[in-house]
C-alpha cells in the first residue's frame, strides 16, 4: 500500500464514520484520532479540529444521565424487514 492509497482509504473511512454517526444520532459522541501524517491528504483544518480534541475521559460537561449509553433503534435498509417476536 502506498502512502497515497493509505491516505485515500483513511479519508474514505473517516467520511463513512461521520455519516454513520449522523445517521444514528451520536455525532456528539464521535472522536476521530487522525494520524498527523494525513496532512496533505485531508484538509489541515479538519485534522487540527480532531488532533488535540479531548477524549471522553476529559469531557467534564456531561452529567451522569447524559453519559449513559442511549438505546439506538436499528436502522434498516429498504430491502430489510424488521423481525418481531410475540
Amino acid at each position: 500500500m502506498t502512502k497515497s492509497s493509505w491516505g485515500e482509504c483513511f479519508k474514505r473511512q473517516w467520511n463513512d464514520i461521520e455519516v454513520a454517526a449522523k445517521e444514528v444520532g451520536c455525532e456528539d459522541r464521535l472522536h476521530i484520532w487522525p494520524d498527523p501524517e494525513l496532512k496533505g491528504y485531508v484538509e489541515e483544518a479538519k485534522i487540527a479540529h480532531w488532533l488535540y480534541k479531548p477524549t471522553v475521559e476529559k469531557w467534564n460537561s456531561l452529567t451522569a444521565s447524559e453519559s449513559k449509553a442511549k438505546f439506538i433503534q436499528p436502522v434498516l435498509n429498504k430491502s430489510q424487514t424488521a423481525i418481531t417476536t410475540s
